[in-house]
């Protein structure tokens, strides 16, 4: 897509590993839990949260690399560093485990994984499980990014390697609509797609243009060594950020403004934009308000002075993120909803199918799918925290540690009153399903 080509998601140098608790009143091993691996941060620091919600004790645990490709596990310390865990996966067991359990496609340690079923439930989630389903879509456009009618094998939902493996001999007039305008937007781009464009002030231009590293903006020679670990960690907070607006504006500018501008000629009008998406674009606008409010005057203050900036300045964005973030309630209220219905019309219906398989071969979604870029604004709220805490490992300024303490209390306050909001939502679902099943009863 041309007009979207100079927009492309970018992937943080900051990825997630994944975990699997076999120990606890709730067992996990059906259902990957994803966390964030930042530098500086060790692996008992990101569970521990979670743990203390779930009552275990990770003293009583031990921690297993997982090699899927040799069905082996490695011991790891809880004091590990989790930068280095980028893409991997943890099983935490009690200490009695063998070691020497295999890991295979249909099993986790020693237990049997469920079949998956398209109208199974999805499963109630709280804030730290996001639910995302193994593997990810790799199909490539064909070289004039054309779709084919002739080769869709309809008996068959995953998209193969070219685009022509979604197109058949079928003689549907929908489906031959679709590819139309698919390959219109291939063409010529999606009409009025771009939420922020470029060009409305130095902020928003700030997330097509920013500086790969902080070294290019300041000069190190004036600064000590401590300094620079705190303006490397403070950098990483700034990049994760703008990679993460990012990510925001491909499903906002692409998977939402393609369904859109699709259900404006009568395509896909049966899909429910708020249930596949719930509210994006507020999180977006959320987002934004915050880049420009609370962290972009940093960039803007080393760009003009070429001196680290001021922490102090991030202070007030932070103290006011309960009232910046309220959409976050709803969204990850709505997130497992989403989750489902995406699955079930994926399944269930082939325009769909095919409209999805589009825009995840699209390059701005760098091989991910939407539900997995769905997850990501929870996994963000809990990364803030994280992020925080490296820069106050290398603060040595009292003032400064003060500030950065009153930041991570605030995220930390919101990210459990959403945890704390999702468990009430839980709970009344689960007593509305048993007066549901008591009402149902005639007495005898």
């Amino acid at each position: 897509m041309t007009n979207f080509s100079s927009y492309l998601f970018q992937k943080s140098s900051s990825e997630c590993f994944s975990v699997n608790f076999e120990v606890g009143d709730e067992t996990t091993w059906d259902n990957e839990l994803f966390f964030p691996a930042v530098r500086g941060i060790t692996l008992n620091e990101s569970l521990s949260k979670l743990c203390e919600l779930r009552n275990i004790d990770l003293n009583t645990c031990d921690a297993w690399l997982q090699d899927k490709s040799s069905n082996t596990n490695a011991w790891l310390p809880f004091s590990q560093d989790t930068a280095c865990l980028v893409g991997k996966h943890i099983r935490i067991t009690a200490k009695d485990v063998a070691s020497n359990k295999k890991y295979s496609g249909s099993t986790y340690g020693n237990h049997s994984r469920k079949p998956s079923s398209s109208n199974s439930k999805s499963r109630a989630s709280s804030f730290f499980n996001s639910s995302i389903e193994d593997g990810s879509t790799n199909t490539n456009l064909s070289q004039d990014n054309r779709l084919s009618l002739q080769d869709y094998d309809s008996s068959k939902k995953q998209p193969k390697q070219r685009w022509s493996g979604f197109f058949s001999n079928t003689k549907d007039t929908r489906m031959e609509l679709l590819v139309e305008q698919l390959n219109n937007y291939a063409k010529n781009g999606i009409p009025n797609c771009q939420i922020y464009p470029q060009g409305q002030c130095e902020s928003i231009d700030a997330l097509y243009k920013l500086e790969v590293d902080w070294r290019e903006i300041i000069d190190v020679s004036d600064l000590t060594e401590r300094l620079q670990q705190q303006q490397t960690a403070l950098w990483e907070l700034i990049k994760t950020e703008v990679a993460y607006i990012k990510t925001l504006k491909v499903v906002t500018d692409l998977f939402l403004a393609c369904l859109k501008n699709l259900q404006s000629v009568n395509l896909l009008k049966e899909i429910d934009t708020e249930k596949l998406f719930s509210n994006i674009t507020e999180i977006l606008d959320a987002n934004v308000l915050f880049w420009r409010n609370c962290i972009f005057p940093l960039v803007r203050d080393m760009r003009r002075y070429k001196q680290p900036p001021c922490i102090e300045n991030m202070l007030q964005g932070f103290l006011k993120i309960s009232d910046t973030f309220q959409a976050y309630f709803r969204y990850c209220a709505e997130q497992a909803r989403c989750q489902h219905y995406c699955r079930e019309n994926h399944t269930h219906n082939e325009l769909f199918t095919a409209y999805l398989a589009w825009c995840e071969t699209q390059k701005e979604c760098n091989r991910l799918r939407l539900m997995d870029i769905l997850v990501q604004p929870m996994q963000r709220l809990t990364k803030y925290g994280l992020l925080l805490k490296a820069i106050l490992r290398n603060t040595d300024d009292d003032v400064e540690k003060d500030n950065l303490n009153l930041m991570i209390k605030s995220v930390d306050d919101f990210v459990n009153n959403v945890n704390l909001s999702l468990k009430q939502k839980q709970d009344n679902e689960r007593l509305k399903g048993i007066m549901a099943r008591i009402e149902s009863y005639d007495v005898v």
